[in-house]
C-alpha cells in the first residue's frame, strides 16, 4: 500500500459524513469510476467520493470495517460504503475470501478487460484497419494470461511487470510480440514465452486444457487487458487506451451488471 491503512479508514469515515464512498483498488480505477455518469445524469464523482485502496486484499478488508464502524454509530447520519474489485485469476483459484455484499467484481479479469472485452468494443477492433494486427495483440495476450493463471495456481513466482516501471509487462515479452507482428506467428510467440519461464509446450497444453474446462473460463476472464494494451500499443502509439476508453460511453457503462450493482447500491441517483 502507498498509505497506512489507517490513513485510508479515517479518511472514509470522514468522507461518509457527506458522501457514500466507492472503494476501488488503483489510481486507474479510481478515474475510470469518476468519469462514469450514472442513468439519472449526474456524474458518479458528484456524489460519490471514488477512494483508491492499492490493492484487492485492501478493499476486501476495508469494507467490512467501515461496515462495523458504521452500525456502531446507528442513528446518525453517514452515508455507505461500496467496493468494487478485479476477478483477477481467482475465478480458476477460487482464492477470494466471502465478500461483503456491499463488494462487487465486475465479470473480467481487470477494469482493461472489462472495457475491451464489451460487444460494441470488439466490433469496433473488427471493424478497424488493423483488425488482423489487433487479434494478434489478443490472441498473444492469451497466452500470457494462460501463463500468469498457471503462475497464480502454481505459485511460481514468475516475473511478468518489471518493478519500478510504467510497463505492465516485462521487455522481453513486448520484444517477442514484436518480432511477430508481421508474420503474425502465434506459435513462435508461444514458444518463446514458454522459454523464457522455462515451461514445457506438453505441460503448458494441458494447463491451458484444464484452464479452458474452467466453469467461469471466459476470454475476458483469461486475459490481462493491461497486456492486451501494452501489445496495442506497440502496434499503434500511446493514446490507443484513451481512445478506446472514450468509445466506451457512459450509455454502454449502464447496461453492464456493474453499473446496475450501483443502482442497487442506491447510489446512481442525481
Amino acid at each position: 500500500m502507498a498509505f497506512p491503512s489507517q490513513t485510508i479508514i479515517n479518511g472514509i469515515k470522514m468522507s461518509l459524513k457527506t458522501n457514500p464512498v466507492l472503494c476501488v483498488e488503483g489510481v486507474t480505477d479510481r478515474k475510470f469510476f469518476k468519469s462514469r455518469e450514472n442513468p439519472n445524469r449526474s456524474k458518479v464523482d458528484k456524489n460519490v467520493i471514488v477512494r483508491a485502496c492499492f490493492g484487492l486484499e485492501n478493499v476486501s478488508e476495508i469494507i467490512p470495517i467501515i461496515e462495523e464502524f458504521l452500525q456502531s454509530k446507528n442513528g446518525e447520519n453517514f452515508n455507505d460504503c461500496f467496493g468494487v474489485i478485479d476477478w483477477d485469476y481467482n475465478w480458476y483459484h477460487s482464492r477470494l475470501p466471502k465478500l461483503s455484499s456491499n463488494i462487487h467484481h465486475h465479470d473480467a479479469n481487470n477494469l482493461e478487460s472489462f472495457v475491451l472485452f464489451q460487444e460494441q468494443i470488439i466490433k469496433h477492433f473488427n471493424e478497424s484497419g488493423a483488425s488482423s494486427e489487433n487479434q494478434f495483440a489478443v490472441q498473444c495476450s492469451e497466452q500470457i494470461g494462460y501463463l500468469r493463471c498457471i503462475n497464480h495456481k502454481l505459485k511460481k513466482k514468475w516475473r511478468f511487470k518489471v518493478s519500478k516501471s510504467d510497463s505492465n509487462i516485462r521487455s522481453e515479452l513486448i520484444d517477442l510480440f514484436s518480432r511477430n507482428i508481421e508474420d503474425q506467428n502465434l506459435e513462435a510467440f508461444r514458444l518463446g514465452a514458454l522459454k523464457l519461464y522455462k515451461m514445457d509446450i506438453k505441460e503448458f497444453n494441458n494447463h491451458v486444457l484444464i484452464i479452458e474446462q474452467s466453469t467461469h473460463y471466459s476470454q475476458a476472464r483469461i486475459v490481462n487487458g493491461k497486456d492486451l494494451f501494452s501489445f496495442i500499443k506497440r502496434c499503434h502509439n500511446d493514446s490507443t487506451y484513451e481512445n478506446i476508453e472514450k468509445r466506451f460511453t457512459n450509455e454502454m457503462f449502464q447496461t453492464t451488471s456493474l453499473s446496475k450493482h450501483f443502482t442497487k447500491w442506491g447510489i446512481s441517483n442525481s
